[in-house]
């Protein structure tokens, strides 16, 4: 074997062993690389990941849960009515009331007025403050004169006009009629979420995740110095790939130049 050749051998031994090398070097680079290319996503996703999280167990805390309908309770919900004249009215439904709020209304006498019609006057006290015991005592004792002694200033006046009036209406005289709400949370039962509020639902809360996800995207770009883009090459510059192209074309012109030599050889 000449000089020449056993050279070339050892060459290509070595060639082969610094490609082999690099292969390794490299698999372990693209393996850093990788894992720093995950934290940096992470990194970018991380306030949208964590506000939409937010979004979304709010709205489930509040029933809502978008494009799908949800099951809501309808608790048992009492209307009483009663006046200082005896009547009473009592009912109950499983739907809100419009304004649940107890009040005292008192009516006045009827009177009629020069042309010819006949009124009354009636006002609304807010009841809130007091229990419905209360509430029965001022009505049953008929406590007209110190009503606003005990309820403040009315939240509302307003006239009421008749042209005619029965006799019952004639002979009544003023009188306090109160109505109070109640809520049996222990009587409810499950209604299903209508297609159109759900549809309604599902529209507005996907609009606010999306304009929340908007405003940390505008202060991320104005208040953050994060850029993904310039973070994935500053990762590639500091964790660079070994060429082997190279060394792999090296390594075959001199594998060619082995075969040259032994094709001479043989000429010989």
């Amino acid at each position: 074997m000449s000089k020449k050749q056993d050279r070339l051998k050892k060459d290509i031994k070595k060639l082969e062993e610094d490609i082999k090398n690099a292969k390794t070097k490299n698999q372990k680079v693209k393996a850093l690389r990788g894992l720093k290319y995950s934290l940096r996503f992470l990194q970018l996703i991380a306030p949208y990941a964590v506000a939409t999280g937010i979004g979304l167990g709010t709205l489930h805390a509040l029933g809502i849960t978008p494009f799908i309908r949800d099951e809501h309770k309808k608790y048992l919900e009492s209307e009483n009515q009663f006046d200082s004249l005896g009547n009473v009215r009592y009912e109950e439904q499983y739907e809100s009331y419009e304004n649940p709020v107890a009040a005292i209304a008192y009516y006045g006498e009827w009177k009629k007025d020069d042309d010819g019609l006949y009124k009354r006057e009636i006002k609304k006290y807010a009841a809130k403050k007091i229990d419905e015991e209360t509430i029965k005592e001022i009505v049953t004792n008929k406590e007209i004169a110190s009503l606003e002694e005990i309820l403040g200033n009315p939240i509302a006046i307003k006239e009421e006009k008749k042209n005619n009036l029965t006799e019952d209406e004639l002979n009544e005289k003023a009188f306090l009629q109160a109505t109070t709400y109640s809520k049996d949370k222990d009587d409810f039962i499950l209604v299903k979420e209508s297609v159109s509020d759900n549809i309604k639902l599902s529209i507005v809360s996907i609009a606010l995740l999306v304009l929340i996800e908007f405003g940390i995207s505008v202060c991320r770009r104005d208040y953050s110095s994060f850029n993904f883009g310039d973070s994935i090459s500053d990762i590639k510059d500091r964790h660079r790939l070994i060429d082997t192209n190279e060394m792999i074309e090296q390594l075959e012109n001199k594998k060619n130049e082995i075969l040259d030599l032994e094709k001479q050889k043989i000429k010989k």
